[in-house]
């Protein structure tokens, strides 16, 4: 409402009206003058929806084949650019083709509502139905498509032009221009839905009423949805754009946000509202049969660690023990300034969590951790090294720096508090999502600390988080999934019945868990997430990743490679353990963390005055490293298909055909058949002529 307002208020001051505020939207499909149809038409509509959902499918298919081509060959800015030029010669080439050979001329008496008339070859006095569609901008060809006469477009016409229009949508989506789908998508399905209303028309010729303009307006709905998979958000959009506003009440607890509208649908018209709906519904049903919607494949393809509504199935007996990762860069409750220095330039965690104790293991390469004491935010560590929050001397509190040297407002940006206007305690809640965004780009070299100030030591313990999310070793993959979901969180502690810290769970970890049906079997798929982030390097600055480990994809095998002169490698004094996690199944690289001795055992730092020479290099003959390669543990198989016989064996048990879900039907589908009931019942209040002649 207040964007609604706000953009009112810039469109009455530019039309010389101000204060009016009673202006149409920016997308105006015009309005419908015929606005009656009959109850036998609703299987057509129905039809035009599982039109809408199979057109939609298909193009999500080859869409995503494409982008997977774009990745693998298109992948430079030079090849992008070509691309584009490409596209933009093939669309003026298939236009200019189109009004060549389709001979569409229409008198210019036919449709009284055109303002602009394209001769092109046609005679005098006639106008060309074709070059209407492609030299208008695409809002006037879908308002020409909605609320033009029958005799306005050939059949041939609208079949030529849905199908090029189709084909070039589906090409244009994912270019390195900004362009979307939305407008498009609703002028192919007005297209191909006025030639299904035509073929209505001429199958039942003795029946009056029937306009192609409403068979246009479903398919646009349904070619549309096809493609997003959105139902009643959709629904208000389409009746939006058709100056009809439509009324939907959504029977929860945000009640209170649609009744607004109660008053408004007293006003208005309602009747293509529900022919819309169930068109979105059968168009999202059809659909899902076959994939996901458009946005949806394009964050699994991009690898968006974008968690869904529902966790896997048959997932119950994936373990904390097997999502965290085990290379925890962990601090002390008391660190030296030299190491927590170093982390921060090896790493871009957002979080580090806090034990009582970091020891060698005796059974692993890994360190061992103590007790779980909290955790601490990137941001705060950067902020208390600015502020030169440490001491001399480990046990006492002399030397440089005071606790009193630091507020809790320091830990913002002035940016912040003048936005936010808050101060001490209740600033607090911007400190996870404002100041971490604000100091992820300060660098520590840009902290000016000096060699002793390298040498003193930081208590964390007054600034962690005492009591940050966990979980058990044993917590199953759906409750972690739900924690996620639910809380928000972007990491997540796993500790052992004793408290101490085995592990961490980020968002990524959980994302990469999808399930997969095939032969009717589910199947729950471990994906690979690419983040060169995660690997701790260790030299002393971060941008010499690109150089030194480098991982080059080529469609599914991942190659990392060393490309580094071997003078970076004497600067960092050779002394690494290479942590390598490789897929059983697959044999792909999943992940490589380097463990330098310094971030363990606190080992002199790296000398940043070492001058590299051909002699130096020719000298060192004994590199002193430990690779170190583990095999993930794959799902245990019979357990999983011996739980996927039983959910089979169980949906074959159910009466009438069920659907594998616990749910019954009205519990399922409520939120559709509701808003349809209280649709029938006021249109029936609002309207009290009856539809159309039969």
């Amino acid at each position: 409402m207040i964007s609604a307002f706000t953009v009112n208020s810039v469109l009455s001051w530019f039309n010389g009206r101000s204060g009016w505020l009673s202006w149409t939207g920016l997308a105006n499909f015009g309005v419908f003058e015929n606005k009656n149809y009959n109850i036998w038409e609703i299987p057509f509509f129905l039809a035009v929806g599982v039109i809408g959902g199979l057109t939609g499918a298909l193009f999500n298919h080859l869409n995503s084949k494409l982008t997977d081509f774009r990745k693998k060959y298109v992948s430079n800015k030079w090849r992008r650019l070509i691309e584009c030029f490409l596209v933009a010669a093939m669309s003026a080439f298939t236009g200019f083709v189109t009004l060549f050979l389709v001979d569409d001329c229409q008198p210019v008496g036919v449709n009284p509502n055109i303002t602009e008339v394209n001769q092109m070859w046609c005679k005098k006095g006639e106008y060309s139905a074709v070059a209407k569609l492609f030299f208008q901008n695409p809002e006037e060809s879908v308002k020409s498509l909605f609320h033009s006469p029958i005799n306005s477009f050939r059949p041939w016409t609208l079949l030529i032009f849905s199908v090029e229009y189709y084909l070039l949508t589906l090409w244009t989506f994912g270019l390195s221009v900004p362009a979307g789908v939305f407008i498009p998508a609703i002028l192919t399905g007005a297209a191909w839905g006025r030639l299904f209303g035509i073929g209505v028309g001429r199958i039942f010729p003795n029946i009056t009423g029937i306009d192609p303009g409403k068979y246009a307006l479903a398919g646009a709905a349904a070619q549309l949805g096809g493609l997003v998979r959105m139902t009643i958000s959709l629904t208000a959009i389409i009746m939006e754009a058709t100056k009809v506003v439509v009324f939907v009440i959504v029977l929860s607890r945000i009640f209170f946000i649609y009744l607004p509208l109660f008053f408004a649908v007293l006003s208005q018209d309602i009747t293509f509202g529900l022919p819309i709906m169930l068109v979105l519904m059968v168009t999202k049903w059809v659909g899902d049969i076959f994939n996901e919607g458009l946005y949806d494949i394009h964050i699994d393809i991009q690898e968006i660690p974008i968690l869904g509504w529902h966790p896997p199935k048959v997932s119950r007996n994936i373990l904390a023990e097997k999502v965290m990762r085990s290379d925890v860069v962990a601090l002390e409750r008391r660190e030296r300034v030299a190491r927590v220095v170093a982390i921060l330039r090896t790493t871009s965690h957002h979080g580090f969590p806090v034990v009582d104790r970091i020891e060698e293991s005796t059974h692993s390469t890994l360190p061992d951790y103590g007790h779980l004491k909290g955790m601490i935010l990137r941001s705060q560590l950067i902020t208390l090294l600015e502020k030169r929050v440490f001491y001399s001397e480990m046990d006492g509190f002399e030397g440089i720096g005071r606790m009193g040297t630091v507020k809790l407002s320091d830990f913002f940006d002035e940016d912040v508090r003048a936005v936010t206007g808050f101060e001490g305690i209740a600033s607090y809640f911007f400190l996870d999502c404002k100041t971490d965004f604000l100091q992820q780009d300060k660098s520590v070299d840009t902290l000016g600390l000096t060699v002793s100030d390298e040498q003193c030591w930081m208590d964390l313990e007054p600034f962690i988080h005492p009591h940050p999310h966990r979980v058990p070793l044993n917590a199953s993959l759906p409750f972690i999934f739900q924690l996620f979901r639910g809380l928000g969180l972007r990491y997540l502690a796993v500790v052992n019945d004793e408290n101490k810290l085995r592990g961490i769970i980020t968002r990524k970890d959980v994302a990469r868990y999808r399930e997969r049906r095939f032969n009717k079997k589910y199947q729950v798929q471990e994906l690979y997430i690419a983040d060169e982030r995660s690997n701790y390097i260790s030299l002393k600055n971060a941008r010499l990743l690109n150089f030194l480990l480098k991982m080059s994809i080529k469609k599914f095998l991942y190659v990392v490679s060393l490309s580094q002169l071997n003078c970076l490698l004497l600067q960092c004094k050779l002394f690494h353990v290479f942590w390598l996690s490789i897929d059983a199944e697959r044999q792909l690289l999943q992940s490589i963390t380097v463990f330098p001795d310094f971030l363990a055992a606190g080992d002199a730092l790296l000398d940043t005055d070492a001058v590299c020479s051909q002699r130096s290099i020719a000298a060192s003959t004994q590199p002193n490293a430990i690779v170190h390669v583990t095999t993930k543990a794959v799902l245990p198989t019979p357990d999983t298909q011996l739980f996927v016989q039983m959910m089979e064996k169980e949906r074959r048990a159910r009466q009438h055909g069920a659907e594998a879900d616990d749910r019954s039907f009205l519990a399922k589908y409520w939120m559709y058949i509701v808003p349809v009931v209280i649709f029938v019942v006021i249109s029936n209040a609002v309207t009290p002529e009856g539809g159309g002649e039969g």
